[in-house]
């Protein structure tokens, strides 16, 4: 039998309580042994993250699922992006951001320190990261890295 991630798993209770709210009848056969055994088994004491199987597996983390940290890592990754694109301007003439003003199509050009250390220094430590964690995500999550707002 495949193991399913801890995602997977979540999903799949979250039809099979649809399925009980909806109409007992439509449950399948496979959800309501699963369901009962489940519950026969948390009524007798094992742990119900266990006895529903969604315990986290290796290499898995809940805070993937974590909207708030989503959001503040978007942010952060989109400073990032934004502070280590290249330092020039794209639009030519079209551009009407000159002198004391950075073209919004141009970034710092920075490197990941730089960013991190510009960042703590004008804004502290956001969200509570320290200048430390917030290279590690830079560097970790390297991927996401994309550019969520323009500097202006």
């Amino acid at each position: 039998m495949k193991t399913r991630s801890y995602i997977e798993n979540l999903e799949i209770w979250g039809l099979v309580g649809d399925q009980l709210i909806n109409a007992v009848d439509n449950l399948s056969e496979e959800n309501k042994l699963k369901l009962g055994n489940a519950l026969k088994a948390i009524s007798q004491g094992v742990d119900p993250a266990q006895a529903l199987d969604i315990k986290l597996g290796r290499g898995q983390s809940k805070t993937l699922l974590d909207p708030l940290r989503n959001r503040k890592l978007q942010l952060l990754l989109g400073w990032f992006a934004t502070a280590m694109a290249e330092a020039s301007c794209k639009c030519a003439e079209l551009c009407v951001f000159e002198g004391d003003y950075l073209c919004p199509s141009s970034g710092l050009g920075l490197s990941i320190d730089d960013a991190a250390s510009v960042l703590v220094d004008s804004a502290g430590e956001p969200f509570g990261w320290s200048e430390e964690t917030m290279r590690l995500y830079a560097t970790r999550y390297r991927n996401l890295r994309t550019r969520t707002f323009s500097l202006q």
